[in-house]
């Protein structure tokens, strides 16, 4: 037994033991119940964020952002609750969703994550209670849903895939009671009976699941930041406001921006990209330059003076990158959907203004130059997308400094470009391989060539180049697109 000093401390007395005993006992009392509720709490958490982690280093660059992530999570915990809320209603297992969230998944990010997506939401509904009805056939059936649904981009598609799958499922249920039943109760009306009560059911489920789907696929993608074609196709109307007050208060931006949507469409439409949501991101993703029209050289008329006058390199670049952030702030308050928002944070990606970087260095030769003035305040490109709008944004600003219809040397400035995002690490997230690149530097170089035709001339022009009286023709000279003017004095030169 142990010997307890009468000068032990306070804590080592025996009186002290019993009150710290009970104390702990009362609160395991109380707690005790609640304990394997918050350890099946923690179970059920850990699977969530489990499938969410492998829908996040899924090859999907959308859903490394927050916004498509938490949308996707969301439809999750949705179709859980609604297979939950079932089971009060005393509906049999056959009518569980499990096809329905799949499908959500797959239409904005592919079959892969929509497999993922089936596996995550019947092991969450599985160990919230709903373990004996997503058995082997019930999966399977959301399973061949999702295979031959593959995008659901057609209403006819998905019903064709809704009945198969249904279908299949009544075989298999047919397949499971046939062998259940006893050898000497089976016979040819038994069987006939069977098939087509099951085949009846399925296709009768496969059908419903079709039928929600469709009627729930629009709220399902704006949950997970998708834009709804019809919503793009509006954005695409020029009287919308913004693009009113990009064509009023920066004209050469806005032709600029009509100019790269031709380009960008065409090259994500060479790729099985987006190309309707490329075009639409080409449309708004300089809307900032609206704001200091000016300080950029497209909005500049013959002879204006620049605001860069007077400015030093520092100076200069603050108001350059400045458009991006201001982009994004009008587009965010007008309520532009994110997807859309994405191209104008991402266009210029982490670059440098080179420019001004360039006369920052020149004005201090061997010094160390402090890059983060001269930085976009943006990220790199996520999708395939934002990654062709930004190469095609240096592309159709350089093509304006080149009077040439040979392939061979537009070729040659595209390839430069290209490789220079490449090198530079910018389309390390964007998910376009080097076949895809091959692929949309062709289309694009092909799409220069002929956008700069030319035309027989007018016979009043050729005779008023015989008189030599007519108008000289317009040359080209050379510049860099979007660089603003600079004067000597503005870079602190005498």
């Amino acid at each position: 037994m142990v010997q307890v000093s009468a000068h032990a401390p306070g804590w080592l007395a025996p009186a002290s033991w019993n009150l710290k005993l009970g104390v702990f006992f009362h609160a395991a009392e109380m707690w005790g119940p609640v304990v394997p509720w918050l350890v099946e709490f923690c179970a059920v958490a850990a699977l969530f964020v489990s499938c969410l982690y492998a829908l996040w280093g899924l090859n999907q660059p959308r859903l490394r952002l927050t916004r498509p992530l938490v949308g996707v999570g969301a439809c999750i915990a949705l179709g859980v609750c609604c297979s939950l809320g079932l089971r009060p209603l005393g509906l049999p297992v056959e009518y569980l969703p499990v096809g329905l969230v799949p499908l959500w998944i797959a239409t904005s990010f592919g079959v892969g994550a929509g497999m993922i997506g089936l596996l995550g939401f019947g092991a969450v509904a599985g160990a919230l209670g709903l373990a004996e009805s997503f058995t082997v056939p019930v999966l399977g059936r959301g399973l061949l849903l999702l295979l031959l649904a593959r995008g659901a981009r057609r209403p006819s598609v998905t019903a064709r895939a809704g009945l198969s799958a249904g279908g299949a499922y009544g075989a298999l249920l047919c397949s499971v009671a046939w062998s259940a039943s006893p050898a000497q109760e089976r016979s040819v009306t038994q069987a006939l009976n069977l098939l087509g009560e099951t085949l009846g059911l399925g296709l009768a489920v496969g059908f419903s699941e079709f039928v929600s789907f469709w009627l729930t696929r629009g709220v399902a993608e704006r949950v997970m930041g998708h834009v709804s074609r019809d919503r793009l196709v509006a954005l695409l109307d020029l009287s919308h406001p913004l693009l009113k007050r990009m064509m009023e208060r920066a004209p050469g931006s806005f032709e600029h921006s009509r100019a790269m949507a031709n380009l960008a469409e065409q090259a994500a439409s060479s790729i099985g990209a987006d190309a309707l949501l490329t075009r639409v991101g080409a449309y708004y993703h300089d809307l900032g330059k609206s704001v200091e029209p000016k300080f950029f050289i497209e909005n500049l008329l013959q002879g204006e003076t620049s605001a860069h006058q007077g400015l030093t390199p520092v100076e200069s670049a603050e108001h350059i990158v400045r458009h991006v952030t201001e982009g994004v702030g009008i587009l965010r308050d007008a309520g532009i959907p994110e997807p859309i928002v994405e191209f104008s944070y991402t266009h210029h990606g982490s670059q440098h203004v080179e420019y001004f970087l360039n006369q920052q260095q020149k004005l201090h030769p061997g010094c160390v130059i402090d890059r983060h003035p001269f930085a976009y305040p943006g990220m790199r490109p996520s999708t395939k997308e934002t990654a062709i709008l930004m190469l095609v944004d240096s592309i159709e600003a350089a093509s304006r400094t080149i009077d040439s219809r040979d392939p061979a040397q537009i070729r040659q400035l595209v390839s430069r470009i290209v490789f220079s995002k490449l090198s530079s690490g910018q389309l390390d997230d964007s998910g376009l391989s080097a076949a895809e690149l091959k692929i949309l530097t062709e289309r694009v170089v092909e799409t220069l060539v002929y956008a700069n035709h030319h035309r027989v001339k007018y016979p009043w022009q050729e005779e008023s180049a015989r008189r030599g009286g007519g108008p000289s023709a317009p040359v080209n000279t050379p510049h860099q697109e979007k660089q603003p003017v600079i004067f000597p004095r503005s870079i602190g030169v005498a």
